[in-house]
């Protein structure tokens, strides 16, 4: 446990954490929503957040509300959306200067927590419902940041990757949802929306910064503490995918000129060592040293970018590259031989020891951002641990080469999928 670090849990669903260190100058409180992740309400409670983010009803615009915010020292408010496994978190933060820091001590910390606390519990409405100037002028936002995605082929080729390999699966569609769903949603969604995120999602709130956050953390907890929350989801973040029976592949064309290839890699059920699995994958693909980058990329020149990553909790490792079309077959079975010679611990103590540097100093660096320890402690809850940086870049330390053997021997071949030029194609 962090010396700087407070995690419990409160009735109803609800879990409060407390990250403090002395030398961030600025707070910041996020309030994040947890529901399942399903197709037809991914942009709604997307579009809702964005909605709430911009507008409360003692400032019924964003443009009031940018002023009031400015007026709090350039205190800002923002939403988000993300996938988290087979669940959608969606949420407001708030960041602040700290109190001490004011000009005359003035307190502007339980100012800033009700700003957010009433674009959360007393948004603009109008008769009863959002305004739908503002509804259709967020929709039409979020379908754009949705098309800007797309238009960005290896984002896209992701994205349609992660159709195949988690199919039938939660996590295969996009938290934002797509062009086609968040033109679907109405007024009358996004209000069922509201009523099911405040009454339904198992939520987490982050205190973050230099200063005391007891009284902001109980004047949070009574804004929650009218609502009915008789049936909270409880989220389980553990839920590997499924190994195909044999590998899948999947070619898609497109107006490009580089092809986009993803493969995934598998490992089933069997839950693992986490900081075993994060040395391995960073030998592998994910550090400027990894197998894939010295070989496949600089050794071979077979790939313009070729890189892996671990989904935790789906126990997948996606490996994604830029390649001429021509060199497809050949990258292909090459990633395959770099993953075979982690199985066979063909790999030397400098390159584990030199990998395990790596991962430990990417977990330290965490300490230097407000933003980065809240993400942190965050993904300590999802994994439901509660390491320090520090505690964490210990274990890493501690992995030895059978361990980064023994995890690579988990993983096998499941998905390729390609996104392939058009004849003549140019573009992205």
């Amino acid at each position: 446990m962090s010396d700087l670090f407070e995690h419990k849990s409160c009735p109803d669903g609800i879990t409060v954490s407390s990250i403090k260190d002395r030398k961030f100058k600025s707070g910041c409180i996020v309030i994040r929503f947890i529901l399942p992740l399903r197709e037809e309400t991914s942009s709604a409670y997307s579009l809702l957040v964005d909605l709430l983010a911009t507008s409360n009803r003692r400032y019924p615009s964003r443009e009031q509300l940018t002023e009031r915010t400015a007026e709090l020292y350039g205190s800002s408010i923002n939403a988000f959306s993300y996938r988290v496994g087979d669940y959608q978190t969606a949420g407001l933060s708030i960041n602040f200067i700290g109190d001490e820091y004011t000009i005359g001590g003035e307190v502007i910390s339980l100012t800033a927590v009700q700003l957010l606390l009433d674009c959360i519990f007393d948004p603009h409405l109008e008769n009863g419902h959002f305004s739908e100037k503002y509804f259709q002028l967020r929709r039409q936002e979020l379908i754009d940041q949705i098309e800007s995605s797309v238009n960005n082929k290896r984002q896209y080729a992701l994205w349609r990757a992660g159709q195949k390999i988690f199919e039938n699966e939660p996590c295969a569609y996009p938290a934002m949802g797509t062009v086609e769903t968040a033109k679907k949603v109405t007024l009358e969604d996004l209000s069922e929306a509201y009523r099911a995120m405040l009454s339904q999602a198992a939520v987490d709130i982050t205190f973050c910064g230099g200063q005391d956050t007891k009284k902001l953390e109980e004047r949070v907890l009574e804004a929650f503490a009218g609502l009915d929350r008789s049936h909270v989801c409880e989220p389980v973040f553990y839920a590997p995918s499924p190994c195909k029976s044999r590998p899948a592949s999947e070619e898609e064309a497109m107006d490009i000129s580089q092809a986009k290839m993803v493969m995934a890699f598998k490992s089933g059920a069997a839950k693992p060592d986490i900081y075993a699995e994060k040395v391995m994958c960073a030998m592998f693909g994910g550090s400027p040293t990894s197998k894939l980058f010295v070989n496949v990329r600089e050794k071979l020149s077979l790939c313009y970018y070729c890189a892996a990553g671990l989904i935790e909790g789906k126990n997948t490792i996606l490996v994604d590259s830029g390649v001429d079309t021509d060199k497809i077959p050949t990258a292909e079975k090459e990633i395959i031989k770099q993953l075979e010679a982690m199985k066979n611990g063909d790999f030397t103590d400098e390159e584990l020891y030199n990998t395990k540097l790596y991962v430990s100093g990417a977990f330290r660096s965490n300490y230097d951002s407000m933003g980065d320890m809240n993400a942190w402690y965050f993904y300590q809850f999802v994994r439901g641990t509660s390491y320090s940086p520090d505690n964490a870049a210990e274990l890493i330390m501690s992995v030895t080469r059978e361990d980064v053997i023994n995890s690579a021997k988990r993983f096998e071949l499941d998905t390729v999928y390609v996104l392939k030029p058009n004849e003549g194609g140019a573009g992205n």
